[in-house]
């Protein structure tokens, strides 16, 4: 037998006699938790802002260092990024990109783009070997001595 309809519940809760079930039947959930949910939720919220602020100076620093020189697709994924930051990479592609496409393939085209700036020189640093920040760790360039120890 399957009983679904709160009237009926307590009709039943109440026809046993189990009065002790009838009154935590109606007793508010306990808070703890949903507090708990309520923490990694808000983890999970700041998480993505500081990674959607990262990506975007990511994404800003790759355009001043490849300027003109930015294929059309990876410009437009970087357009995406940059004016909707706070917009998952799965919303920018289904309801902002222009055909619609899938969370990896925005994600894929952001990467190219920072791949694409990191093998490039950066123009402030003319001379210099430093390139751009990208992901975790800092890319040098450094040139690796001969057999004989020459450059």
């Amino acid at each position: 037998m399957f009983v679904r309809d709160l009237d009926a519940i307590t009709t039943l809760l109440s026809a046993m006699g189990v009065r002790e079930m009838l009154t935590r039947w109606y007793q508010p959930p306990a808070r703890a938790g949903v507090a708990t949910v309520e923490a990694f939720g808000e983890s999970n919220l700041r998480r993505a802002q500081a990674a959607a602020e990262q990506a975007c100076a990511g994404v800003q620093d790759a355009l001043r260092i490849l300027g003109d020189r930015v294929p059309a697709h990876l410009a437009a994924a970087a357009a995406l990024r940059l004016a909707h930051p706070e917009t998952t990479l799965q919303e920018l592609g289904r309801r902002y990109a222009d055909p619609p496409m899938t969370k990896d393939a925005v994600a894929g085209r952001i990467r190219r783009l920072l791949q694409l700036a990191d093998r490039t020189p950066d123009p402030r640093t003319t001379g210099s070997t430093a390139r751009r920040m990208s992901g975790r760790a800092r890319t040098l360039t450094t040139t690796t001595p001969g057999k004989d120890g020459a450059p």
